[in-house]
């Protein structure tokens, strides 16, 4: 039987904070505040996606 690739969660780094995140909900810490790793972030990136998919209506697939 194959495992789905989010039955186990990875951690994802913030580079600002040296923390670690789950990836099952990236949410970026400070988001209004700035950040030099920003345009290389995992957890922005991530996050950006989500919300882009949230905002469009569903489409047939």
């Amino acid at each position: 039987m194959d495992a789905a690739v989010n039955d186990h969660p990875q951690l994802l780094p913030c580079a600002k904070y040296s923390r670690y995140q789950d990836s099952r909900e990236p949410r970026c810490s400070d988001p209004e505040l700035y950040c030099k790793h920003r345009s290389s972030c995992l957890i922005h990136c991530m996050e950006k996606i989500r919300k882009r998919r949230d905002r469009q209506p569903d489409r047939p697939q």
